[in-house]
């Protein structure tokens, strides 16, 4: 692959947020085929679910679960950014939408990455 044609672009907010949410999307699918594994060890029985989410209760799949927050924070709040965008209602205002868009997510994630956390005394 010629990795040139990504260096040609010019490199904007624009285009980091369009990059973003490709690579948040593809996050997003992988975490949808891992879900599905895991919900089909619901027909293997209880033994074998339990198997899985004890396995799946490691701290680091804590962080991975307020990985998953963000990714989908990011990927709806820059999709609403987009279809506003794509109606027209603020072209000229991308830059403000975007960092608007991104300390409403960061409010949201805050206020729902606390209890995922591990050593929050749960």
């Amino acid at each position: 692959m010629n990795w040139y044609c990504f260096l040609k672009y010019r490199k904007s907010l624009g285009m980091t947020a369009w990059i973003l949410q490709r690579i948040s999307g593809l996050a997003l699918l992988f975490y949808l085929i891992m879900h599905l594994w895991v919900t089909s060890n619901l027909a293997g029985g209880p033994q074998s679910f339990d198997k899985v989410m004890h396995f799946l209760s490691q701290p680091l799949f804590k962080f991975l679960e307020i990985g998953l927050l963000g990714t989908v924070l990011y990927h709806a709040l820059n999709g609403i950014r987009l279809f506003l965008l794509d109606l027209g209602l603020s072209s000229g205002n991308q830059r403000f939408l975007f960092w608007f868009f991104m300390a409403l997510g960061l409010a949201i994630f805050s206020l729902g990455a606390y209890p995922l956390f591990p050593w929050n005394g749960k």
